[in-house]
């Protein structure tokens, strides 16, 4: 007869457990459990007793809707603890040395801690409590209450501050900083586009450019008629026009004729003076002089080009 066949082979033997992992979408935060010792006892949601692994107790956080942290022994052999998100959530040490440690679910999306998670109640920069940018929300004491709060504030929100009493402020700003309170955290919201910005201020008016200085009559070449000729005021032929001409009176110097002229609302073409302090405007461009030694006649050097001749 044929030889017997050989035994199957043995089975391999089984693979060792794999090592616990963090949970999904949570993260260490520290040793020990989560907060103070006080802040562990008092903001405790659940407890359920030993053996509990750290994927059991992640979810049973994440079947608590208000749950947003937990604390469990890193061996898998410890209690859970369940918490709300209202305080500063980290490990601080107590109970490290039982090897418990302090896993915060991540934030929801946009809503990071202010200033790269510096904690405390939301300020503004330089740490400043500004007027008029927050409303305290009473009955949203959860931090999911608070962010719907926020979201569905009439005013525009640019951020939250929550604490381990139930506390919501709305913020209507953008807060910048944390005030360094443990006891506090601020969160910036996700669509800070909601808020309605004051419009900018007007702009500031440009000045009107500086008048032009009025002429001066020093810095003026008022040449004589006609190359130089003597006498007062007169048309190609001489003439006197009376259209042309306005008496001021006696007793002006001739810079001070000069300047009358130029301040003439009429327009001025020349003036006429002479040795006794008379003074004329003309409001004509003069063409001659008539020939009186004792008087002058002076051309505007800058006449309106509206002036007819006379």
């Amino acid at each position: 007869p044929p030889p017997p066949s050989p035994p199957p082979p043995s089975p391999p033997p089984p693979s060792p457990p794999p090592p616990p992992s963090v949970p999904h979408n949570y993260r260490p935060n520290g040793e020990g459990v989560c907060g103070t010792a006080a802040q562990h006892n008092a903001q405790q949601l659940d407890y359920f007793a030993a053996p509990v692994t750290i994927e059991d107790c992640k979810n049973k956080c994440e079947d608590d809707y208000r749950c947003k942290a937990f604390s469990a022994r890193h061996d898998n052999a410890g209690n859970c603890f369940l918490y709300d998100d209202s305080f500063v959530n980290e490990g601080v040490g107590e109970y490290a040395s039982n090897g418990y440690d302090c896993y915060l679910g991540e934030e929801a999306p946009g809503w990071e801690v202010v200033n790269n998670g510096e904690v405390g109640f939301c300020r503004g920069d330089n740490r400043v409590n500004t007027a008029g940018c927050g409303t305290v929300y009473r009955s949203a004491n959860t931090d999911d209450l608070c962010k719907e709060a926020c979201l569905n504030d009439p005013n525009g929100c640019g951020g939250i501050e929550t604490n381990g009493n139930g506390h919501c402020e709305v913020w209507h700003c953008v807060p910048t900083r944390g005030n360094g309170s443990s006891i506090g955290k601020c969160r910036v919201a996700p669509q800070v586009g909601n808020i309605v910005d004051p419009p900018p201020p007007p702009p500031v008016p440009s000045p009107p450019p500086p008048s032009p200085p009025p002429p001066s009559v020093s810095n003026a070449v008022w040449a004589r008629v006609n190359n130089g000729e003597d006498g007062y005021c007169r048309g190609p032929g001489k003439n006197n026009p009376s259209k042309c001409r306005t008496y001021i009176g006696s007793g002006y110097t001739e810079a001070q004729c000069k300047q009358l002229c130029l301040d003439h609302t009429e327009g001025c073409g020349a003036i006429e003076t002479n040795p006794d302090g008379h003074c004329e405007v003309w409001h004509c461009i003069a063409m001659r002089g008539g020939g009186n030694s004792k008087g002058d006649c002076f051309n505007n050097p800058n006449p309106p080009s509206w002036l007819p001749v006379a």
